[in-house]
């Protein structure tokens, strides 16, 4: 009789917890040795460059942010002119354009 024959779907089974025990302790070495293949190495000098490059990160940002502050802080807006200097420098047919455009503003009209 061929081994195939003897394979069959018939139950119980008969298999011993120290099959188990043997089966999963093979598939836990397996699988340590496969994650200790797959993890990176990682070696004194690249742990070393990692603090050393997020530090020089952070303090390029804190560099280009006092230099914008101070530009920001250093530099004054322009006046911007008021609204009776304007009418004083427009042209009449402006001055016409803008009265019959702001006709109902009550504050316009008294500045004109």
């Amino acid at each position: 009789m061929s081994t195939l024959n003897r394979i069959d779907r018939r139950l119980p089974y008969h298999t011993s917890d120290a099959d188990f025990e043997v089966m999963a302790e093979r598939i836990r070495l397996r699988t340590t040795a496969r994650v200790e293949a797959t993890a990176p190495s990682t070696s004194s000098v690249q742990s070393a460059r990692r603090p050393a490059l997020r530090m020089a990160i952070v303090m390029a940002l804190v560099a280009v942010a006092i230099v914008t502050g101070a530009w920001f802080a250093t530099s004054e807006p322009e006046p911007q002119p008021t609204l009776a200097e304007l009418l004083a420098t427009a042209s009449p047919e402006t001055l016409r354009e803008v009265a019959a455009t702001n006709y109902d503003d009550i504050i316009f009209n008294q500045q004109i």
